[in-house]
């Protein structure tokens, strides 16, 4: 029997992102929309190379996305639209070869896209 290497049910609501959901590395979705999450990012996802989408939009995080998260090699969607988060989306965006969409509205983000997003030939939406 081939175990799912997706988490098939959480029941938060609110409070903090725990921070040990990706504790081997083989989670490939990290969905958490549209609850009341706060605080900021764990930066124990920065680590979870097998994450293929990373959605938790429409929370009230706050802080900066840890950088690594920006450069996980399989990711497919970064989702992270509607919450307070703040900083720069760093030039290891570079490294998420199938990245296809990219939510980042409704944030305080700053800075200037990097020079790396011309290596997202796969990018069909940012938003």
């Amino acid at each position: 029997m081939r175990q799912s290497t997706f988490l098939k049910a959480i029941y938060l609501k609110s409070g903090p992102i725990p921070p040990d959901m990706c504790k081997k590395g083989t989670m490939r979705g990290l969905l958490m929309l549209q609850n009341k999450f706060t605080g900021e990012i764990p930066e124990s996802y920065a680590n979870c190379v097998t994450l293929q989408r990373f959605r938790v939009n429409n929370n009230s995080l706050t802080g900066t996305v840890p950088a690594g998260i920006w450069g996980l090699p399989n990711l497919n969607i970064i989702d992270i639209e509607l919450n307070q988060i703040e900083g720069p989306i760093t030039k290891d965006i570079g490294n998420v070869k199938d990245l296809a969409q990219l939510y980042a509205g409704n944030n305080q983000l700053s800075g200037e896209l990097p020079e790396e997003f011309r290596k997202l030939h796969l990018l069909l939406l940012l938003i």
